[in-house]
């Protein structure tokens, strides 16, 4: 894949990655920006902020005029907000590729926050987050978040509080937007049928006068340790929802590659030890699986389980079992090699399309200021051994260092605290 990158002189990073063969193109731009900037007062103005720029800028001044502007042409558009990064992204035909750069840019440049409009949206969103409320499969990620990071943005939900969503004003999302919508923070990916000298062009008329400016800088995070923690929700539900987590990697970690093969190996897909030991041979759960999350300074490993509320101590000593089996022995080159040949093949699937392309490499430049090649990445996965893979899982999985978080007919935290050893 070629990737080619450039630098505005105000700053702001433009990636390139021409797939000539298509006929779209996918648009990101990449704020670098999200709830662990927030103070606790004002938990949520990331996402409030996301959703008012689709509500009307000085060139689309409706809701409506916003998405037609993208989809009388075809074209999807989407935007999204997290711990560290916000999101806005449209794919569309390469001929119209430059009404893309118009209304992204209009977006960030130019909303107009339209007081009436404010309103409406935070009814909305509080409504998404009784949503959230709602669903114990997603609301055990929050109990969860609020034990790894408590009292910080990272352990808050990215929506916020009803407290904070009342609260917050006009004022301050247009302060908000100007400390941290500036060209330091933001870098646009492009994937599909482009050339790099076009892209280059087309945003320098649009964003080369954005003002430089000086964004906040995000604060650290101290995981605690001497745990287990726990974090337990009481629900009359007809199911478990239950999350065992360890702290893990930041980002920029060098046994990352090695993370992902523990991963995979641990919860991913149906050929998982995880997978195959509680589902397939045990008939303990029948949703089974772990995933990985990492930050700048900080991560996260964590296995979901959705049991029957009879079930939840035995699917729990199963789980533990795994662990405390990667920390006594290495995989076998065997299993090894058939979990590098599974992420290579996941790896180079999720690269077919423009979006999946445009938000790689975005996010990347967003998180760690550079892009991994390719060959670079599937070079770091053959060079995982079994040893490395062990060495971590004994460096990952400790009693002290575990967190769980259910919700569901369960019994108090206290009965868990004796299970939780590795």
């Amino acid at each position: 894949m070629n990737v080619e990158q450039s630098t505005l002189p105000n700053g702001i990073t433009i990636l390139t990655a021409p797939m000539p063969y298509l006929h779209s193109v996918t648009v990101m731009y990449y704020v670098r920006v999200g709830s662990r900037y927030e103070r606790a007062t004002e938990a949520g103005i990331s996402h409030f902020i996301e959703h008012m720029l689709f509500k009307g800028t000085r060139r689309y001044p409706t809701a409506r005029s916003v998405s037609e502007a993208v989809e009388n042409l075809g074209g999807d558009f989407n935007g999204g907000t997290g711990k560290e990064t916000t999101d806005y992204s449209i794919k569309i035909s390469s001929d119209h590729r430059e009404r893309a750069f118009d209304v992204l840019t209009d977006l960030i440049r130019a909303p107009l926050f339209a007081p009436e409009e404010i309103e409406k949206e935070r009814r909305v969103i509080q409504e998404e987050l009784n949503m959230y409320k709602d669903s114990p499969s997603d609301w055990v990620h929050v109990l969860l978040d609020e034990i790894l990071y408590p009292d910080t943005g990272l352990g808050r939900e990215v929506v916020g509080t009803p407290a904070s969503l009342r609260a917050i004003t006009r004022g301050q999302m247009l302060d908000y937007l100007r400390a941290h919508y500036v060209p330091a923070n933001l870098v646009v990916s492009v994937a599909g049928d482009v050339a790099h000298a076009d892209v280059v062009r087309d945003l320098t008329a649009r964003l080369g006068d954005l003002p430089v400016g000086e964004p906040p800088a995000w604060r650290p995070v101290v995981t605690p340790e001497q745990g287990p923690y726990l974090n337990i929700t009481q629900r009359p539900t007809e199911q478990v929802s239950l999350l065992l987590a360890v702290p893990a990697l930041r980002h920029d970690d060098p046994d990352h590659d090695t993370l992902a093969l523990l991963n995979g190996m641990l919860g991913e897909g149906m050929s998982s030890r995880l997978f195959q030991t509680i589902r397939e041979e045990q008939g303990l759960a029948y949703d089974i699986g772990s995933s990985t999350t990492s930050y700048y300074e900080t991560g996260f490993m964590e296995i979901y389980i959705g049991c029957d509320p009879e079930r939840v101590d035995a699917a729990l000593y199963a789980v533990l079992a795994e662990l405390r089996r990667l920390t006594q022995a290495p995989p076998s080159a065997a299993e090894l090699q058939r979990l590098k040949d599974y992420t290579h093949g996941r790896f180079v699937i999720g690269l077919e399309d423009t979006y999946s392309v445009a938000g790689w490499l975005g996010s990347q430049m967003t998180l760690l200021g550079k892009t991994r090649t390719v060959e670079e990445i599937l070079a770091g996965i053959d060079a995982v051994t079994p040893e490395g893979v062990q060495a971590l899982a004994q460096r990952l999985f400790r009693t002290e260092a575990l967190r769980l978080a259910a919700i569901g007919p369960l019994p108090p935290a206290d009965h868990f605290i004796p299970m939780l050893k590795i």
